[in-house]
């Protein structure tokens, strides 16, 4: 792995599980930290790329955008803000959410979020989520994309969304047939 992370650009990088949930394991590092670092399980790198300039019209500072998708729908999206003092912005891990109207999210996201749509176009009955970072010039890049949209019961403080959330959940699932 060593020799590969010497050929990448950048001088910081995401490392994280190849499989993962709740940013466990997720690292932020500089290039030679990561050549120091001991790997033992599949791990992702992914050049960093700065979103501390936030959403314009949104947010300000680093951040995370997520969509979610129900049923090759985009359904609602929220911006993450990590803890002060870090970089990750899972709300495991400590971050915030602040819901956002669809209409609110950046165009250019909405395209690259129906460009993924019609990749899997094919699949039926599919619910996901996808992460996104504005760079400095709001040029959208997809972190990830999840088969976990991100809302637990402790979500319940989101209200409507919250509501509105669940309800498609239950009606995703009934009509999947899971028993």
């Amino acid at each position: 792995m060593n020799k590969k992370i010497r050929t990448l650009n950048g001088t910081r990088f995401v490392i994280k599980p190849n499989i993962g949930q709740k940013g466990i394991d997720v690292r932020i590092l500089k290039k030679e930290e990561i050549k120091n670092i001991k790997i033992n399980k599949p791990m992702l790198v992914q050049e960093f790329i700065d979103g501390s300039h936030g959403v314009a019209n949104i947010v300000k500072g680093i951040h995370d955008l997520r969509i979610i998708i129900f049923d090759k729908k985009i359904f609602g999206a929220f911006i993450r803000i990590p803890q002060k003092g870090s970089l990750i912005a899972n709300i495991t891990q400590g971050g915030s959410r602040i819901i956002i109207k669809k209409e609110d999210v950046p165009e250019n996201v909405i395209d690259i979020t129906k460009e993924v749509i019609k990749k899997f176009e094919h699949f039926d009955n599919l619910f996901y989520s996808i992460d996104f970072i504005l760079d400095k010039e709001q040029k959208a890049y997809i972190i990830e994309i999840n088969p976990n949209t991100g809302f637990t019961v402790e979500s319940k403080k989101h209200g409507k969304f919250f509501d509105s959330y669940y309800k498609k959940v239950a009606n995703f699932l009934l009509k999947v047939n899971v028993k």
